[in-house]
């Protein structure tokens, strides 16, 4: 299965809009980051959490 989540920041504010849609399921949704170390703009594949901690140094909210 394939899918995309898009995240449009408002980097000022630190708050963004996360996006889903796939078949009948769809999400619109606030989401929040860190300004001192947001995940840099750009397209990932197959990413995950634990991909994002282990390979990009990024702490994953539990």
């Amino acid at each position: 299965m394939s899918y995309t989540i898009e995240v449009e920041r408002e980097i000022s504010k630190g708050t963004g809009t996360l996006t889903y849609k796939h078949g009948a399921v769809s999400v619109s949704t606030t989401c929040w980051f860190e300004l001192v170390n947001p995940i840099p703009a750009k397209k990932y594949i197959g990413c995950s959490a634990t991909h994002m901690q282990k390979d990009k140094g990024v702490k994953a909210l539990k």
